[in-house]
């Protein structure tokens, strides 16, 4: 009686991480299964529920956001193919959608400067900021080992500038 029940109770707990994490994987690719528009929908809502944004600042938000998700989705689906068939991009191509990707956040950015007010360019700006940060603690890999070496440098150079 006690090998059923501990049994069960393994079965249970086992069952109940699984369904967790397949539950994360959806949070995380939802705009894999969102198509353009619903995912523009999406996104000016959560901004104009953060940035309480004018039904006119939402007009002209709209198309920035369906532009620049149909340019996500097309990069997503690149990257898609490259992976199933194989390839890797050389290090040029790498280093021109980079660049590409730069100038394209560069032009958003300077859109919505023309857009938004000094206030609501400050929350999105500290929105930005959070996003790029979250989870970053007590992550390990290379990304751990890239910061120790980063903050021993910045050690080091502080030491440098002390004596």
């Amino acid at each position: 009686m006690k090998k059923i029940i501990t049994f069960l109770v393994i079965a249970f707990v086992f069952a109940a991480t699984t369904q967790a994490q397949v539950q994360k994987k959806h949070k995380q690719g939802d705009f894999k299964n969102l198509n353009v528009e619903e995912k523009t929908n999406s996104d000016l809502e959560r901004m104009t529920k953060h940035l309480d944004l004018t039904p006119e600042q939402q007009n002209q938000i709209k198309p920035l956001l369906a532009e620049r998700n149909a340019q996500l989705k097309d990069r997503i689906e690149k990257m898609k193919e490259m992976r199933e068939s194989g390839k890797k991009p050389t290090a040029e191509e790498r280093e021109a959608m980079k660049e590409e990707q730069s100038s394209r956040m560069t032009a958003f950015r300077e859109s919505m400067k023309n857009i938004l007010n000094d206030q609501q360019l400050e929350k999105l700006k500290n929105a930005g900021a959070e996003k790029m940060n979250h989870g970053k603690k007590g992550k390990k890999g290379k990304k751990g080992k890239k910061d120790k070496k980063n903050h021993k440098k910045e050690n080091q150079e502080n030491q440098e500038i002390d004596n």
